[in-house]
Formats: C-alpha cells, sequence, structure tokens
C-alpha cells in the first residue's frame, strides 16, 4: 500500500518520468553462481559503470555472508540456552 501511495506521489511530481522495480534476491550461499548472474543483469538494467560492478558484488556476497553468519550465531545461542543467561 505505502509502495503505491509513493508511486503515485512521484509520478505526480515527475509525471514524464516513468518507473520500474528491480529486485534484487540476495539467494543462498550454495547458489553463488545463480546470484551473481542476477546481480549483474539488474546492473545492465540500470546501466551501472561496468568497473564498478566487481567491487560491488564482492561487498554485496560480504554482506550476504556476514548475515548468514550473525542468523547462523543467533540460533545456535538461542537452540544451547545462552541468550539471556547472567
Amino acid at each position: 500500500m505505502l509502495e503505491a501511495l509513493f508511486a503515485c506521489a512521484l509520478r505526480a511530481a515527475a509525471p514524464t518520468w516513468e518507473f520500474e522495480q528491480i529486485n534484487f534476491v540476495v539467494g543462498n550461499p550454495g547458489r553463488r553462481s545463480a546470484a551473481e548472474s542476477d546481480f549483474y543483469t539488474k546492473f545492465e538494467e540500470l546501466d551501472v559503470h561496468e568497473g564498478k560492478k566487481d567491487r560491488l558484488f564482492t561487498d554485496y556476497v560480504k554482506q550476504m555472508y556476514e548475515a548468514h553468519d550473525r542468523v547462523t550465531l543467533s540460533f545456535f545461542e538461542q537452540v544451547q540456552g545462552l541468550v539471556g543467561q547472567t
């Protein structure tokens, strides 16, 4: 609902602009090649400079693995009952 209102407000402010939503799929560490292909395809759609794509993808993968590690660590802490103990 909020996205639709935002899109309407943007169209009203700039009626000659065209908008398209581009979603980046995070994927999982086991499917890097699929995520990498999708990532580079989306950057072509956004017309990102060729020299920046590799650095951006490296940062993206690093953040994905860090988030995966945080979730995994949190799960094991909760399962082992370490959370909330003093």
